[in-house]
This record gives C-alpha cells, structure tokens and sequence, in this order.
C-alpha cells in the first residue's frame, strides 16, 4: 500500500476511535473485495471505504466509487457477517480524506451508498 494512503487510513481509525468506535477489522479481504475499515458503536457496524482526495479535488468519493466496487464492498461485507454472526445494524460510510501528510482532514459520509448484497445472505 502507498505510505500516503496508509496514513490516510491510519488517520480515519484514529478518527473513529476519538468518536467512540472501536477498530474491528483493518484492510479486510474476503473474497474478490476489500473493506478498508470494520468499526463497531453502540451496536451499528459501519464498513468504512476510505478515499484520499487532493484538497481541490472536483468530485466527493462516492461519485468516485462504482457500481462494481460497492458491490465488492457489500460481498465483503456479506461474508464477514455470515462467519460473524452479529445481530445490529449495518451500514456503508465513505471516509474522505484531503490535504497534506501530517496534516489531513477528514469528511464522514455516513450510509453513503445502500446494497442489496448485504440484506440477500
């Protein structure tokens, strides 16, 4: 992985951790896809797509997550609940990271996409 991306991503679970959630799983593989983060809060799962962007970056990162990576996310995230019975609720969350090393800033798109893969296991 990129040193950059990986601080991206090192930086979202420093986020959700200072909000209360707690760290599952990081850079989780199932199958053909991958889940960036597992995080869990108060009974609500949230499987967390992180997406560095330049600071002028034109597009907000669900236009730039397709239909073919959601679906790769919600199979991961489909698998990950059938070995690990949980019985809250789920959801889809895009972590939008801008800025400089050192120095990022994070937006936190909660449900930022929905899935029928994940209500059809």
């Amino acid at each position: 992985m990129d040193p950059l991306a990986a601080e991206a991503e090192n930086t979202v679970a420093s986020w959700l951790t200072d909000r209360g959630w707690t760290i599952l799983e990081r850079n989780l593989r199932l199958g053909p896809g991958e889940v960036d983060i597992v995080a869990l809060r108060d009974g609500l799962m949230a499987f967390v797509e992180v997406k560095l962007a330049s600071s002028g970056s034109a597009t907000m990162a669900p236009e730039k997550i397709d239909a073919r990576k959601r679906s790769k996310i919600a199979g991961v995230a489909a698998m990950y609940l059938s070995i690990n019975k949980f019985g809250g609720d789920c959801r889809f969350d895009v972590a939008i990271v801008r800025g400089a090393s050192g120095a990022f800033d994070v937006d936190y798109l909660e449900n930022a996409f929905v899935s029928r893969t994940l209500f059809t296991v």
